[in-house]
């Protein structure tokens, strides 16, 4: 195998031909498993109920899935649709804005806090709403 330069530009044109030819590039490890493994996995990160009556929630589900279809595409393919598959605003999760506060942390924080925190979740509704509609069209048919 040739030395690696700065520019890897010989691995570059090599990817290149995989993916033309329909080869998967990641062969081996985590993104070559099958994707009834992959539903095996999503099955340990429980959604939400709709209407949210519980107290104990995992502010995480949604980050770990979309952290999962970022790693790379043959998993992109597999994991975007569940990411996307709710929109999910609750106290707890994080936003791009910061984390949003949990309905016990504005009580004790008092009105203000109240109103603020109301907005904050309108605007991160707004947000994954806005990117799976105008940013993303692609997105819109996984959103149940």
């Amino acid at each position: 195998m040739a030395p690696r330069t700065r520019s890897n530009r010989q691995e570059k044109l090599a990817v290149q031909k995989l993916l033309s030819s329909g080869i998967s590039v990641n062969a081996h490890g985590f993104p070559a498993l099958p994707n009834e493994l992959y539903l095996e996995i999503l099955s340990y990160l429980p959604a939400l109920p709709i209407p949210l009556v519980v107290q104990k929630m995992d502010p995480y589900r949604q980050l770990t899935l979309y952290y999962l279809s970022q790693t790379c595409r043959s998993l992109r393919k597999f994991f975007l649709r569940y990411a996307w598959e709710r929109i999910e605003v609750f106290g707890g999760m994080w936003s791009p804005k910061g984390r949003l506060a949990t309905k016990a942390e504005r009580n004790k924080r008092g009105v203000d806090m109240k109103n603020l925190g109301d907005k904050m979740f309108v605007q991160e509704t707004l947000r994954q709403l806005k990117t799976a509609t105008v940013r993303n069209p692609d997105l819109r048919q996984y959103v149940s």
